[in-house]
């Protein structure tokens, strides 16, 4: 495993500020529950209540793209690296496949077969495979056809997965459930390790993130709470599942539901959205915090694009805010 190269100083948190750029209006009676940029491209993938993908191009905050697919939820979105292929999970239980050339204006998709459940987070796995989680399971798809191949169930039928996020580090799919536990899962040998299971907060896992703390491997994980917890992972695979808490670094405590974790290399620190109406650089190093625009309109998603320079936020009238640093 090769660590990521750092500055040799990072920036400052105190000295760092940010503009207000734009805001794109949406439709009221939706609601953006799902969103992914690929700043790399341009592009902002948005999805919404109604089962719309909409493609933006984020330098001129336009749509090229508008589709009703799913009838329900969109709850996770991903992209294929090097291919002009996003998918898409739905609270339908579906998977769509979405083909696009914005040169050319050709956009098309296809529908997957449908699974008993929501479909929770969505990536893809070295194995040349998508993941998700569906209900207590981890449920792997193949990706030209978009077609079920078989799952595995992570936890017993009485909890459920509630958040999922891939390590391309450990190349592990960690997997948040509803009891407070945290597990890491082997997609190809199908192995799992526990990392967390605090019998003091049963509470769902929300959300979950993994960077490089200096010479440290981290996830840093949130629950309904309003605690973000950092674990030190680095030796996850030879270390004992029996004494899991002896992983747990440091808590820190946020006034509201955290709602979306990313981290920001630039500043070795975590983008934080807070349902209250503000977001956060938390610096992992020194623990120090910077907020950013208190509002009165609860935050429901949001993304750092990955430049240390601009963020986005989305609120509960579904409207999207960029921002920028001076």
């Amino acid at each position: 495993m090769n660590n990521p190269v750092y500055l040799t100083k990072t920036l400052a948190l105190k000295s760092w500020n940010l503009n207000f750029k734009k805001t794109i209006l949406l439709d009221k009676n939706s609601k953006i529950t799902s969103v992914l940029n690929l700043p790399d491209l341009d592009l902002l993938i948005t999805g919404n209540n109604n089962g719309n993908i909409t493609i933006w191009i984020i330098s001129i905050y336009k749509p090229v793209y508008s589709k009703n697919i799913h009838k329900s939820d969109i709850t996770s979105i991903c992209y294929l690296n090097n291919d002009k292929t996003i998918f898409a999970g739905s609270a339908d239980g579906r998977i769509s496949k979405i083909t696009f050339n914005i040169e050319l204006n050709k956009f098309s998709y296809i529908l997957s077969d449908k699974v008993d459940g929501s479909i929770i987070g969505l990536y893809s796995a070295i194995d040349g495979n998508l993941l998700c989680g569906v209900k207590n399971k981890i449920v792997y798809w193949e990706i030209e056809r978009c077609s079920w191949i078989k799952d595995f169930e992570i936890c017993d039928t009485i909890n459920t997965i509630t958040s999922l996020y891939y390590s391309i580090e450990l190349k592990l799919l960690i997997v948040g459930l509803n009891d407070s536990k945290i597990k890491l899962f082997d997609p190809i040998d199908q192995t799992t390790i526990l990392i967390a299971e605090d019998s003091h907060c049963l509470t769902p896992v929300m959300c979950l993130t993994t960077c490089y703390m200096d010479d440290l491997l981290v996830l840093s994980s949130t629950g309904e709470d309003n605690v973000l917890k950092i674990w030190n992972i680095t030796d996850i695979k030879s270390t004992a599942a029996a004494t899991p808490q002896k992983l747990l670094l440091k808590t820190e405590k946020f006034n509201g539901n955290i709602v979306k974790i990313n981290y920001c290399n630039d500043y070795k620190s975590l983008f934080l959205v807070i349902q209250t109406g503000m977001f956060t650089l938390y610096d992992l190093t020194t623990g120090e915090r910077k907020d950013f625009l208190n509002k009165k309109i609860p935050f429901t998603n949001g993304s750092y694009f990955g430049d240390g320079k601009n963020f986005l936020t989305v609120d509960t009238e579904s409207s999207l805010d960029f921002y920028g640093s001076k």
